[in-house]
């Protein structure tokens, strides 16, 4: 099992490292073209849409992956449930959306309305849950970064012809529909001669538990985003425009925690039922590898800040080296709640998220509301880790019911020395 996902994830790092590097190159060259208050708009206006495509995911996506793992024989209800109830959503977040949108102002007003049309389309991204169900991960990202090379290719093409700020969002947007159709249509390879139909017993079921993920899923973006808003309201957009290239960088990295995630929850699932006392230690294995690449991630972007930042970004967003060295810090407890969560998806415990959510939330509000108008993105870099911090690790210590988490981490970590000699050898 460890070789397979090895050469599995190996692949899928690869993949995202090569789109990365090409997404960079293309970043680099629209931070010097937009500057940091035109960059500050993108970001913004973002951060504005990314907690709506949130709900409009519903919370199924580790759900739909377990269900369509454990009854293979039930593809036509679990997905024609879930594509029903993710596209009604997401048609009611457009809706929303659009009657809305005067709060982002009119400086961000076309960028916002651009970025809402895939609230309508987002539903289709759920093909990917069956892809990843079967084994497909990497075929997945291979027909990602199909996409991702389209809207790299329209980016530059709008900084060759200046483009005006809009053309960049809907570049985004096509980018996410040429995936989403790649995806669908390879999907269709994949799946059993059923027809997709709706399941109203499984959607009340799937709707008990996924609203849990939900506010999990929706909580974490809020604490990823919330600040560029905040900054962008209190601090103006040259301020959100210094964070949001500190934020782009940092999180070069954190494709890596889902990426890791996304190869171990259908083998994990499935030694879950057959053999529950291997199904527990390959979790603390997981959980101590994630947590090891977390580490050597956040000190790689610490060390490399002052580089990335001037390489990437340029010498008018200097600003953000210390943001951007606080922010790779945050990557320890951001890899912390991606893992965790996966344990709570199998284990059919996501309601405990809630507080973890809650808790990060309230902490990364009240702490942006002080420190933005003294230390402006500084004071924002400082909100997010120590909120990612009381969200994904204190909370474990909070609460009796997530003790077993931490037990499985310190197992892991003991037996760290022979993970990485199985690695090494695998």
């Amino acid at each position: 099992m460890l070789g397979r996902l090895k050469q599995a994830f190996t692949l899928a790092v690869i993949i995202r490292i090569t789109r990365l590097a090409l997404g960079l190159v293309v970043s680099m060259l629209l931070l010097r073209y937009l500057g940091r208050e035109g960059f500050g708009k993108v970001f913004v206006s973002m951060a504005f849409i990314t907690p709506l495509l949130c709900i409009a995911e519903l919370g199924l996506t580790r759900l739909t992956v377990r269900e369509l793992t454990r009854h293979p024989e039930a593809e036509g209800r679990i997905l024609g449930t879930t594509l029903a109830l993710r596209f009604l959503t997401g048609l009611a977040a457009f809706i929303f959306c659009w009657l809305a949108s005067f709060i982002t102002g009119e400086n961000h007003l076309s960028l916002v309305l651009i970025y809402s049309v895939l609230l309508i389309t987002h539903a289709i991204t759920e093909f990917h849950a069956l892809m990843e169900a079967r084994g497909r991960v990497v075929r997945a990202m291979w027909l990602q970064f199909a996409g991702g090379l389209t809207g790299l290719s329209l980016a530059a093409a709008g900084i060759w012809y200046h483009a005006p700020v809009e053309w960049f969002a809907a570049a985004y947007v096509i980018e996410c529909w040429v995936a989403a159709t790649l995806i669908w249509r390879s999907s269709n390879r994949l799946r059993v001669n059923q027809r997709l139909q709706w399941d109203g017993q499984l959607a009340r079921k799937l709707w008990r538990e996924s609203r849990f993920e939900l506010v999990a899923q929706l909580g974490l973006l809020l604490l990823l985003r919330l600040d560029g808003v905040m900054l962008g309201w209190l601090g103006g957009d040259v301020a959100a425009g210094e964070y949001g290239a500190a934020v782009r960088i940092s999180e070069v990295v954190y494709f890596i925690a889902p990426t890791l995630a996304s190869v171990t929850l259908s083998p994990l699932v499935q030694l879950q039922s057959t053999d529950p006392t291997r199904y527990r230690e390959r979790f603390s294995d997981y959980l101590a590898t994630n947590l090891l690449i977390a580490l050597l991630c956040a000190s790689a972007l610490w060390l490399a800040a002052d580089f990335a930042i001037r390489i990437v970004a340029g010498g008018a967003f200097t600003n953000a080296t210390h943001m951007l060295r606080i922010l790779a810090w945050a990557a320890v407890p951001y890899f912390v709640g991606v893992a965790r969560t996966q344990y709570l998806a199998t284990e059919g415990k996501l309601e405990a998220n809630l507080t973890a959510v809650i808790l990060g939330v309230l902490v990364n509000v009240g702490l942006n509301i002080l420190w933005i108008p003294i230390y402006g993105g500084e004071g924002a870099a400082w909100a997010t880790l120590i909120a990612y911090s009381v969200a994904w690790i204190g909370s474990s210590v909070l609460r009796q019911d997530l003790w077993p988490v931490i037990s499985l981490h310190w197992k892991g970590l003991k037996r760290l020395p022979q993970i990485l000699k199985q690695l090494r050898t695998a």
